[in-house]
Protein backbone atom coordinates (compact mmCIF):
# COMPACT_ATOMS: atom_id res chain seq x y z
CA UNK A 1 0.00 0.00 0.00
CA UNK A 2 1.47 3.37 -0.70
CA UNK A 3 0.67 6.85 0.37
CA UNK A 4 2.53 10.01 -0.55
CA UNK A 5 5.20 8.35 -1.98
CA UNK A 6 5.86 6.04 1.47
CA UNK A 7 5.14 2.70 0.98
CA UNK A 8 3.42 0.35 3.68
CA UNK A 9 4.19 -3.11 4.10
CA UNK A 10 2.90 -5.45 6.68
CA UNK A 11 5.30 -7.88 8.35
CA UNK A 12 5.13 -10.29 11.08
CA UNK A 13 8.80 -9.99 11.98
CA UNK A 14 8.61 -5.99 13.37
CA UNK A 15 12.06 -5.73 14.79
CA UNK A 16 13.92 -7.65 11.77
CA UNK A 17 15.82 -4.39 11.57
CA UNK A 18 18.47 -6.20 9.17
CA UNK A 19 15.49 -7.45 6.99
CA UNK A 20 13.76 -4.00 6.76
CA UNK A 21 17.35 -2.37 6.03
CA UNK A 22 17.65 -5.00 2.90
CA UNK A 23 14.51 -4.14 1.76
CA UNK A 24 14.81 -0.44 1.85
CA UNK A 25 18.32 -0.91 0.19
CA UNK A 26 17.43 -2.76 -2.62
CA UNK A 27 13.52 -1.23 -3.33
CA UNK A 28 15.64 2.84 -2.80
CA UNK A 29 11.59 3.39 -1.09
CA UNK A 30 10.57 4.83 2.03
CA UNK A 31 8.38 2.50 3.69
CA UNK A 32 6.20 2.12 7.42
CA UNK A 33 6.18 -1.32 8.50
CA UNK A 34 3.03 -2.07 9.85
CA UNK A 35 2.78 -6.02 12.64
CA UNK A 36 0.66 -8.30 10.93
CA UNK A 37 0.21 -12.03 11.57
CA UNK A 38 1.73 -14.85 9.28
CA UNK A 39 -1.97 -16.31 8.67
CA UNK A 40 -3.10 -12.58 8.33
CA UNK A 41 -0.52 -11.74 5.33
CA UNK A 42 -1.10 -15.27 3.56
CA UNK A 43 -4.70 -14.48 3.65
CA UNK A 44 -4.01 -11.26 1.97
CA UNK A 45 -1.92 -12.66 -0.68
CA UNK A 46 -4.11 -15.53 -1.31
CA UNK A 47 -7.05 -12.59 -2.11
CA UNK A 48 -4.98 -10.49 -4.21
CA UNK A 49 -2.89 -12.57 -5.93
CA UNK A 50 -4.64 -16.12 -5.78
CA UNK A 51 -4.58 -19.34 -3.84
CA UNK A 52 -1.03 -21.25 -4.86
CA UNK A 53 0.84 -17.63 -5.94
CA UNK A 54 4.19 -18.45 -4.12
CA UNK A 55 4.19 -21.99 -4.85
CA UNK A 56 3.33 -21.05 -9.33
CA UNK A 57 5.67 -17.54 -8.82
CA UNK A 58 8.55 -20.68 -7.77
CA UNK A 59 7.94 -22.94 -10.66
CA UNK A 60 7.86 -19.98 -12.88
CA UNK A 61 11.15 -18.79 -11.56
CA UNK A 62 12.90 -22.24 -11.90
CA UNK A 63 11.13 -22.91 -15.42
CA UNK A 64 12.93 -20.20 -16.62
CA UNK A 65 16.28 -20.88 -14.53
CA UNK A 66 15.94 -23.96 -16.13
CA UNK A 67 15.88 -22.79 -19.77
CA UNK A 68 12.75 -25.21 -20.88
CA UNK A 69 10.19 -22.28 -19.71
CA UNK A 70 7.59 -25.55 -19.39
CA UNK A 71 5.41 -23.92 -22.01
CA UNK A 72 3.28 -27.13 -22.43
CA UNK A 73 -0.41 -26.36 -22.41
CA UNK A 74 -2.34 -29.37 -23.51
CA UNK A 75 0.35 -32.05 -22.67
CA UNK A 76 0.59 -33.38 -25.86
CA UNK A 77 4.11 -32.30 -26.39
CA UNK A 78 5.36 -34.11 -22.94
CA UNK A 79 6.18 -37.78 -23.08
CA UNK A 80 4.85 -40.03 -20.00
CA UNK A 81 8.08 -39.80 -18.46
CA UNK A 82 8.32 -36.08 -18.07
CA UNK A 83 4.77 -35.29 -17.06
CA UNK A 84 5.07 -38.10 -14.24
CA UNK A 85 8.35 -35.87 -13.32
CA UNK A 86 6.88 -32.81 -13.51
CA UNK A 87 3.73 -34.01 -11.19
CA UNK A 88 6.16 -35.46 -8.35
CA UNK A 89 7.57 -31.70 -8.03
CA UNK A 90 7.44 -30.32 -4.65
CA UNK A 91 5.78 -27.23 -5.96
CA UNK A 92 3.11 -28.90 -8.19
CA UNK A 93 2.49 -31.06 -5.10
CA UNK A 94 2.19 -28.13 -2.80
CA UNK A 95 -0.20 -26.52 -5.27
CA UNK A 96 -2.74 -29.69 -5.60
CA UNK A 97 -2.26 -29.69 -1.51
CA UNK A 98 -3.52 -25.96 -1.39
CA UNK A 99 -6.28 -25.97 -3.44
CA UNK A 100 -7.52 -29.30 -1.86
CA UNK A 101 -7.18 -27.44 1.29
CA UNK A 102 -8.74 -24.22 0.29
CA UNK A 103 -12.12 -26.42 -1.09
CA UNK A 104 -12.19 -28.15 2.24
CA UNK A 105 -12.29 -25.39 4.14
CA UNK A 106 -14.82 -23.73 2.20
CA UNK A 107 -16.96 -26.84 2.39
CA UNK A 108 -17.37 -27.22 -1.16
CA UNK A 109 -18.87 -30.31 -2.62
CA UNK A 110 -16.85 -29.90 -5.98
CA UNK A 111 -13.67 -28.75 -7.67
CA UNK A 112 -13.57 -28.06 -11.14
CA UNK A 113 -10.05 -27.80 -13.34
CA UNK A 114 -11.34 -26.45 -16.81
CA UNK A 115 -8.70 -25.86 -19.43
CA UNK A 116 -9.18 -23.24 -21.77
CA UNK A 117 -7.16 -21.57 -25.04
CA UNK A 118 -5.52 -19.24 -22.94
CA UNK A 119 -7.00 -20.18 -19.66
CA UNK A 120 -6.94 -22.55 -16.71
CA UNK A 121 -10.03 -22.19 -14.57
CA UNK A 122 -10.54 -24.14 -11.55
CA UNK A 123 -13.78 -23.68 -9.64
CA UNK A 124 -15.22 -24.80 -6.34
CA UNK A 125 -19.25 -25.21 -6.19
CA UNK A 126 -20.25 -24.17 -2.56
CA UNK A 127 -24.24 -24.40 -1.44
CA UNK A 128 -24.65 -25.51 -4.76
CA UNK A 129 -23.14 -22.32 -6.68
CA UNK A 130 -19.55 -22.62 -8.86
CA UNK A 131 -17.62 -20.14 -7.85
CA UNK A 132 -14.33 -19.17 -9.28
CA UNK A 133 -11.27 -19.46 -7.44
CA UNK A 134 -8.41 -16.91 -7.30
CA UNK A 135 -5.42 -18.19 -9.12
CA UNK A 136 -2.01 -17.17 -11.00
CA UNK A 137 -2.83 -16.59 -14.39
CA UNK A 138 0.51 -18.46 -14.47
CA UNK A 139 -1.16 -21.54 -13.80
CA UNK A 140 -1.85 -22.62 -17.05
CA UNK A 141 1.42 -23.02 -18.31
CA UNK A 142 1.68 -25.91 -15.71
CA UNK A 143 -2.04 -27.38 -16.02
CA UNK A 144 -0.50 -30.83 -17.58
CA UNK A 145 1.09 -31.58 -14.49
CA UNK A 146 -1.30 -30.32 -12.32
CA UNK A 147 -3.77 -32.96 -13.79
CA UNK A 148 -1.20 -35.55 -14.01
CA UNK A 149 -0.40 -34.93 -10.37
CA UNK A 150 -4.61 -35.89 -9.58
CA UNK A 151 -4.02 -39.02 -11.90
CA UNK A 152 -1.80 -40.26 -10.05
CA UNK A 153 -3.29 -39.24 -6.31
CA UNK A 154 -6.18 -41.41 -7.57
CA UNK A 155 -3.82 -44.36 -9.49
CA UNK A 156 -4.99 -43.46 -12.73
CA UNK A 157 -2.74 -43.47 -16.11
CA UNK A 158 -0.88 -40.51 -17.01
CA UNK A 159 -0.42 -41.66 -20.62
CA UNK A 160 -3.79 -41.80 -21.24
CA UNK A 161 -5.24 -38.35 -22.47
CA UNK A 162 -8.14 -39.15 -24.89
CA UNK A 163 -10.30 -41.30 -23.15
CA UNK A 164 -12.25 -40.65 -20.15
CA UNK A 165 -11.20 -41.75 -16.52
CA UNK A 166 -12.83 -42.18 -13.25
CA UNK A 167 -11.09 -42.76 -9.75
CA UNK A 168 -10.89 -41.87 -5.93
CA UNK A 169 -8.47 -40.30 -3.92
CA UNK A 170 -8.85 -40.14 0.00
CA UNK A 171 -7.47 -37.70 2.25
CA UNK A 172 -6.88 -36.63 5.40
CA UNK A 173 -7.00 -32.66 5.91
CA UNK A 174 -6.40 -31.20 9.38
CA UNK A 175 -7.46 -34.69 11.21
CA UNK A 176 -10.77 -34.56 8.90
CA UNK A 177 -11.20 -37.78 6.64
CA UNK A 178 -12.13 -36.58 2.90
CA UNK A 179 -13.34 -39.09 0.26
CA UNK A 180 -12.43 -37.34 -3.52
CA UNK A 181 -14.13 -38.79 -6.89
CA UNK A 182 -12.51 -38.09 -9.75
CA UNK A 183 -13.52 -37.79 -12.79
CA UNK A 184 -11.28 -36.93 -15.86
CA UNK A 185 -13.11 -35.71 -19.13
CA UNK A 186 -11.00 -34.66 -22.69
CA UNK A 187 -11.48 -31.48 -23.78
CA UNK A 188 -10.83 -29.55 -26.88
CA UNK A 189 -7.62 -27.78 -25.08
CA UNK A 190 -7.29 -30.24 -22.42
CA UNK A 191 -8.15 -32.96 -19.98
CA UNK A 192 -11.28 -31.37 -17.41
CA UNK A 193 -11.03 -32.60 -14.09
CA UNK A 194 -13.96 -32.60 -11.64
CA UNK A 195 -13.39 -33.76 -7.93
CA UNK A 196 -16.30 -34.88 -5.94
CA UNK A 197 -15.52 -34.11 -2.16
CA UNK A 198 -17.05 -36.13 0.80
CA UNK A 199 -16.07 -35.41 4.07
CA UNK A 200 -16.76 -38.00 5.96
CA UNK A 201 -16.23 -36.26 9.45
CA UNK A 202 -18.86 -33.90 9.02
CA UNK A 203 -21.53 -34.38 11.47
CA UNK A 204 -24.80 -34.77 10.38
CA UNK A 205 -27.48 -31.60 10.47
CA UNK A 206 -30.63 -32.52 12.83
CA UNK A 207 -33.99 -30.72 12.49
CA UNK A 208 -33.23 -28.07 14.99
CA UNK A 209 -30.21 -27.40 12.65
CA UNK A 210 -32.09 -26.31 9.85
CA UNK A 211 -33.51 -23.11 10.68
CA UNK A 212 -36.95 -24.94 11.48
CA UNK A 213 -39.42 -23.73 14.17
CA UNK A 214 -39.88 -25.71 17.45
CA UNK A 215 -43.68 -25.75 15.66
CA UNK A 216 -42.43 -27.03 12.46
CA UNK A 217 -40.19 -29.62 14.29
CA UNK A 218 -43.04 -31.50 16.13
CA UNK A 219 -45.57 -31.29 13.04
CA UNK A 220 -42.48 -33.06 10.80
CA UNK A 221 -41.41 -35.19 13.79
CA UNK A 222 -44.96 -36.44 14.30
CA UNK A 223 -45.64 -37.81 10.67
CA UNK A 224 -42.54 -39.22 10.47
CA UNK A 225 -43.53 -41.42 13.31
CA UNK A 226 -47.18 -42.61 11.41
CA UNK A 227 -47.13 -46.19 10.43
CA UNK A 228 -49.16 -45.08 7.09
CA UNK A 229 -49.32 -42.43 4.94
CA UNK A 230 -52.17 -41.66 5.73
CA UNK A 231 -50.77 -38.67 8.25
CA UNK A 232 -49.76 -36.87 5.30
Amino acid sequence: DEKDGVVRIASSRLFDVTGLNVLRLQSGCDFTVVLATSAEIERSLKETLGVGADTVQSLVSDAEASGDGVQVVSGEEEGEADLSHQAQDASIVRFVNQVLTEAIDLRATDVHFEPFENRFRVRYRVDGVLVEASIPAEVRRFQAAIVSRLKILSHLDIAEKRLPQDGRIKLKVAGREVDVRVSIIPMLHGEAVVLRLLDRSAPLLGLERLGMSARDRTVIQKRWSCPTASCW
